[in-house]
């Protein structure tokens, strides 16, 4: 049993010390090539960091004050481990079965998050919802937000957040895209509601936005800001 322990050992240390850089420097300053052959490795684990927190944090919405908050970080903990960064790897990591570009079996096109962050997210939101059933009072009683100014805060924040996503992965062809399909579904929900309710609603427009900016991920780089119209 030893000898076998006393080898495991062995070849973890190999493998660490393989990937540890010799020095602080060497690990802020050295590229993956695989990844990005142009910035440091560092930084785009702290990009790719960045898809990580926001991805459960889009969950929310399906059960904001339904469940408590010790219950929510433990959710959180538990399905980024079983869940985002599986997935984040099967289509974004080498080797990855749908990343083809990198030695995977299935070609999936995922530019910014579309497939990783979005229906990952989206469908755990709609099974969390099901789970405790509907809100007491829903559809009869109308539930707004306690406090508009503050959604309308958030919203701009994600719009200007989004451009981290988009552009950062993608560079300016992205940064328009984003920007005119939030606009554009900004308006398209006003314009809705003003033909359906007769008076378009400021909560309904960062509505529009946030579905804009959802629906901007998933293959922009494959259209340009009319497309994104």
């Amino acid at each position: 049993m030893r000898p076998v322990l006393a080898g495991a050992l062995k070849s973890l240390q190999g493998k660490w010390s393989k990937h540890t850089p010799s020095s602080p420097s060497q690990a802020q300053t050295a590229p993956n090539t695989d990844y990005a052959a142009t910035i440091p490795h560092q930084t785009f684990m702290l990009f790719q960091m960045m898809f990580a927190i926001i991805t459960p944090a889009l969950i929310t919405g399906a059960f904001a004050e339904r469940i408590e908050f010790s219950g929510y970080v433990v959710f959180m903990v538990l399905w980024a481990t079983i869940v985002y960064f599986p997935l984040c790897h099967v289509v974004w990591g080498k080797g990855g079965l749908f990343n083809r570009a990198l030695g995977g079996k299935i070609p999936v096109l995922d530019f910014a998050g579309g497939t990783v962050v979005h229906i990952s997210s989206g469908v755990s939101a709609r099974v969390f919802a099901l789970l405790p059933g509907k809100r007491l009072g829903y559809p009869r009683e109308p539930m707004m937000p306690h406090n508009v100014v503050l959604s309308l805060i958030g919203t701009g924040l994600l719009w200007v957040g989004w451009f981290g996503f988009n552009a950062g992965s993608l560079a300016s062809g992205a940064f328009a895209a984003t920007r005119f399909a939030a606009a554009a579904a900004a308006l398209g929900w006003a314009a809705m509601e003003w033909l359906l309710k007769g008076k378009p609603s400021v909560l309904g427009c960062a509505s529009g936005m946030v579905a804009g900016l959802d629906l901007s991920q998933h293959g922009e780089a494959a259209y340009n800001e009319y497309g994104a119209v």
